[in-house]
């Protein structure tokens, strides 16, 4: 499925490009384009916020900026 055919859905903290599958609500991540069930495991969800990112582009993003070690 192309990303322009998933459609925004308001959430805390914005607008995300949201589908609901077989799987239950699912969140297009804005770095990687994968679609990932909205879940603790996959996405960092408070009470206030939802992130737009992936735990694995976010880790990986952090990894980067830190540089070698």
């Amino acid at each position: 499925m192309d990303q322009t055919e998933i459609p925004f859905t308001r959430v805390r903290g914005g607008f995300r490009r949201m589908l609901e599958t077989e799987l239950g609500t699912e969140q297009l991540c804005a770095s990687c384009q994968q679609l990932w069930p909205v879940d603790p495991e996959f996405y960092v969800v408070t009470a206030t916020r939802l992130s737009y990112e992936c735990r694995a582009c976010i880790s990986e993003r952090k990894a980067v900026r830190a540089g070698p070690r």
